[in-house]
């Protein structure tokens, strides 16, 4: 059953019109994507960024107190058949063509990620090799992330951790690993200059991965794909009059120009400016502006994209701010114009409409460290949710007996019999659950949502989003 929330997130998704005409060459990337369908286009759009971020992803961006690097990372759900190889398959050719070091490794250990220190004894002396991980790659494609983020082993979990480190400003982001036995002066450090894109599958994810920070570090492009039209895609690939040997001009092509983008931009960061990139005055004031229309999208959303949007707005403006810079790069400019901003504005509110569908749909819980929901924990919230899912809101509506939730209730949390009585207790008393006997034998019980009460505190506005600021814009980028 689609709820009111996902009905009005649909609805706003198909305001969006996905312009393309703005990105530089967007049309050879779009060529060697391989992929047909109006769902992909935001996709496509995303890896224009993480293709064009490449020569350009170590360099920093400081804003007034905006500090953040060009490096773009992005999150693709997508089921089986959805497209991953494709997308893959483009970043990994145009990186190889650039000689820049891509891994897409098959273990997600920490030590393949972050490396180790190996100790080897000499004949007269001791030597320490250091060997650093994927981090220390250009780019990082994590290939099956689906069990890095959800995965509750302890091994996943630092992991995660680490990746949190290697996604911060490049040189804020020290990666420093030293086991007990090696001296502290031979420790592995360095800092991680690797974009790191993942692929997932488009499950249900527990909300610690955006809690604590991993998946909030990514741009998540999540766009469900359309199976209605699969004849028309059929016939598309076998209509293509693309070859191998044209796809490698493309490549050739896209490579030349990144590095040339990446040679021009050092030699204009040496001749004009000691900042790495400039915003005008002008380019600030709209760089002010569309971040807070970026803020009341997010805040207007749905409540849980509202509590996500309220611990990411900080890191909102950063990302506006090098997709900015992204941009004026492309045109071989290390000043950033007003145009630069509305470009990079059209595709971040695309792109965060996308992560903020994903948030709503995909990642359980409501994302406010329980405040809202008065003591609730995880396993309550699912137990709660399993009665909703049963129809159990009401007590006409409700089919579920106290035995059946009970026995839910111990598969769930784990418990005897006689433990899980004890939770049903507690949730009946909390005022979350109500049940009725019913004649001798049966019984009901229901979820007593209308009595849950919710803190007020984050019920902030700054007004609706209209997406009138999106349009105009929309409206003056060129066909």
């Amino acid at each position: 059953m689609i709820s009111e929330t996902d009905k009005k997130s649909e609805v706003e998704t198909k305001k969006f019109v996905f312009p393309t005409s703005h990105l530089i060459n967007f049309s050879l990337i779009n060529r060697l994507t391989k992929l047909y369908g109006e769902e992909y286009a935001v996709m496509k759009k995303a890896l224009w960024y993480i293709i064009f971020s490449l020569p350009i992803r170590t360099e920093l961006v400081d804003v007034g107190d905006v500090h953040t690097d060009c490096r773009f990372h992005v999150a693709f759900p997508l089921p089986s058949g959805g497209g991953k190889k494709n997308l893959i398959v483009v970043i990994l050719k145009i990186a190889e063509k650039m000689k820049l070091n891509a891994s897409v490794p098959t273990s997600l250990h920490p030590e393949q990620l972050v490396g180790k220190v190996i100790r080897e004894k000499g004949k007269k002396q001791i030597f320490y090799d250091k060997i650093k991980g994927h981090f220390a790659d250009d780019v990082l494609i994590i290939d099956e992330a689906t069990e890095l983020m959800r995965s509750r082993d302890p091994t996943y979990r630092e992991s995660r951790k680490y990746v949190n480190v290697a996604l911060d400003t490049f040189h804020s982001n020290k990666i420093y690993k030293k086991p007990v036995d090696i001296p502290r002066n031979e420790a592995l450090i360095y800092f991680p200059s690797c974009n790191i894109e993942l692929f997932l599958q488009p499950f249900i994810f527990n909300e610690e991965v955006v809690l604590i920070g991993t998946l909030r570090r990514f741009l998540i492009i999540y766009m469900p794909i359309n199976m209605n039209n699969l004849e028309e895609r059929f016939s598309n690939r076998i209509d293509s009059k693309g070859t191998k040997e044209e796809d490698e001009k493309i490549i050739e092509q896209l490579s030349s120009l990144l590095n040339g983008m990446g040679m021009r931009f050092s030699s204009l960061m040496m001749t004009s400016s000691p900042v790495q990139f400039y915003f005008t005055d002008d380019s600030k004031n709209r760089l002010k502006k569309l971040h807070m229309e970026l803020v009341k999208q997010g805040l207007n959303h749905s409540k849980k994209g509202m509590n996500f949007t309220i611990m990411t707005g900080f890191s909102l403006q950063d990302t506006l701010a090098k997709m900015s810079c992204i941009q004026a790069a492309s045109r071989l400019r290390n000043e950033v114009k007003v145009e630069d901003v509305e470009y990079a504005y059209v595709d971040l509110a695309e792109f965060l409409q996308c992560t903020l569908d994903f948030i709503e749909q995909k990642i359980y819980g409501n994302l406010d460290y329980g405040v809202s929901l008065n003591g609730f924990n995880e396993e309550d919230i699912k137990c709660l949710n399993w009665l909703v899912g049963q129809g159990a809101l009401t007590p006409d509506d409700s089919k579920v007996s106290i035995n059946a939730f009970i026995q839910y209730i111990m598969r769930v949390f784990t418990l005897t019999e006689s433990g899980a009585t004890y939770r049903y207790n507690k949730m009946k008393e909390n005022g979350w659950i109500d049940s009725k006997k019913i004649g001798q034998y049966d019984s009901r019980v229901w979820a007593k949502f209308e009595t849950i009460k919710t803190n007020k505190s984050n019920n902030i506005s700054l007004g609706e989003f209209t997406m009138e600021e999106y349009s105009e814009i929309v409206n003056k980028i060129k066909p």
